[in-house]
């Protein structure tokens, strides 16, 4: 039985080490010419790498390297300062272009993509401010994230017919791009400055070359994709009609002049990070039909002062306007049987929950209402007006980051508070906090709170 154990150890250890073996990150090769190689994945075909030849003016990828293919290129490392080529040859064998692998390559003038190559990497041309022209061969299925950021010289771009998926990212910061042709395809139209999946009647990409400061999305179009508008610097006003059924996340992110935004009753949902850092939107319109406004829906959407929830709405999820600096109250229709507002504050309808404590709602003091049982997520973060905040005897719960980075003086807890979640009290050092109870809960996160604040146990509250 013992020899057993032991022979079943010995083969444990064998795959194990054979296991890490396979973890192991294959070594390079750097020729006389100074390509560095690698196998590709575990083929006997090889990977080239242009590190050492890319401040060259000219580069003519080999086909061949001790005696095998060479079918995908990069770069090894992250260094663009040495990035200098305006041209690069690439030999027939490629069929891969990885991640960033021309990415940086800002005097890049010329470069054929093979007729072999089927899978281009993110980002794999981001950057090459020089690049005016590219022809994208058949075989391609995708565009890829970040696929030409910046190529803020890119006039013209073909489009192979077996492209059937594209990143909107992939555009973004391509300024003088007005010409964009699909070649025999099934899927995309280029029309008005949109990309559309004119199947699904999908706005893919609203093109940064557009001109529009105000902006009405075509009766045709039912779905906004992600990225569709982010990073625009031109918009202000976007107007969505009833016939738009979905709204992809992060469609109008870093639309840094946009100012107003009008979302159709066609809309039952806002997707995460919407209107991610979009720093001086002021308006948003919400009308009847909308059903769920998701986590981080309004992220960072500096400007936004007041907004208003209609009475349809079901569901607001825990931070969806999480870090809306500008916020003073949020208003919901007094008919929404699900939510309801005081003074600015979102709480569900049977003010059961607390959800938002908007940012920059005035005033020093404020007690949390009876009745109050859960203190969600995040719910007063940010807020730097607060200074003296008391939390009323029927609350049970404070969610983790309920009152991080906030300028609190004093805060008392009762003792019917049984859990506290993790950094609820984080960012603030000057902090005094006054627990009725005479020690730590055991449903209290060990990291409730700071160090370099004032834990001030056993006190009782003045009536």
């Amino acid at each position: 039985m013992e020899f057993k154990i032991w022979i079943r150890l010995f083969i444990v250890l064998i795959a194990s080490f054979s296991m890490m073996s396979c973890l192991v990150e294959p070594t390079t090769v750097t020729d006389e010419d100074g390509f560095i190689y690698q196998e590709y994945y575990g083929s006997e075909d090889y990977i080239v790498y242009l590190d050492n030849v890319a401040g060259e003016d000219s580069i003519v990828v080999p086909s061949i390297y001790n005696g095998h293919w060479i079918v995908a290129v990069g770069m090894y490392g992250w260094d663009k300062s040495v990035r200098l080529a305006t041209a690069i040859e690439l030999p027939d064998t490629i069929s891969h272009i990885l991640a960033d692998a021309f990415s940086g390559f800002a005097n890049l003038e010329t470069l054929i993509i093979p007729d072999h190559v089927t899978t281009i990497g993110d980002s794999a041309f981001r950057g090459c401010t020089s690049l005016t022209s590219i022809w994208i061969p058949e075989g391609i299925v995708s565009l890829p994230n970040y696929l030409f950021k910046d190529c803020t010289s890119l006039a013209e771009v073909s489009f192979p017919s077996t492209l059937n998926a594209i990143s909107a990212s992939a555009f973004q910061g391509t300024y003088e791009l007005d010409t964009v042709e699909f070649r025999n395809s099934e899927n995309f139209r280029f029309v008005d400055g949109l990309i559309t999946d004119f199947h699904k009647n999908v706005l893919v990409v609203y093109m940064p070359f557009n001109q529009d400061v105000s902006y009405t999305v075509p009766d045709y179009i039912t779905h906004i994709g992600e990225f569709a508008f982010a990073e625009n610097t031109v918009l202000e006003e976007v107007i969505i009609p009833d016939t738009v059924m979905t709204l992809g996340s992060n469609a109008f992110t870093r639309c840094t002049s946009l100012l107003s935004v009008d979302i159709g009753g066609g809309i039952e949902k806002l997707e995460n990070n919407l209107f991610y850092d979009t720093e001086n939107l002021e308006t948003v319109t919400l009308h009847e039909g909308l059903l769920t406004i998701s986590m981080h829906a309004f992220y960072m959407t500096n400007g936004l002062q007041y907004i208003n929830i209609p009475a349809s709405v079901t569901s607001i999820e825990s931070m969806a306007f999480h870090y809306c600096v500008d916020l003073v109250a949020i208003n919901v229709d007094s008919k929404n049987l699900n939510y309801t507002s005081v003074d600015g504050v979102l709480y569900t309808k049977n003010m059961e929950e607390l959800i938002t404590y908007p940012c920059q709602k005035t005033g020093t003091s404020f007690t949390i209402p009876n009745g109050v049982i859960i203190i969600k997520e995040s719910a007063f973060e940010a807020n730097y007006e607060l200074r003296y905040l008391v939390i009323s005897p029927t609350v049970e719960t404070i969610e983790q980051s309920a009152f991080q980075y906030m300028d609190l003086s004093t805060v008392f807890i009762p003792d019917s508070v049984t859990t506290i979640g993790r950094n609820a009290f984080y960012g603030h050092t000057g902090l005094t906090i006054r627990c009725e109870v005479s020690s730590k809960p055991d449903g209290w996160n060990t990291a409730w709170y700071m160090t370099g604040q004032t834990l001030v146990w056993g006190y009782t509250q003045s009536k």
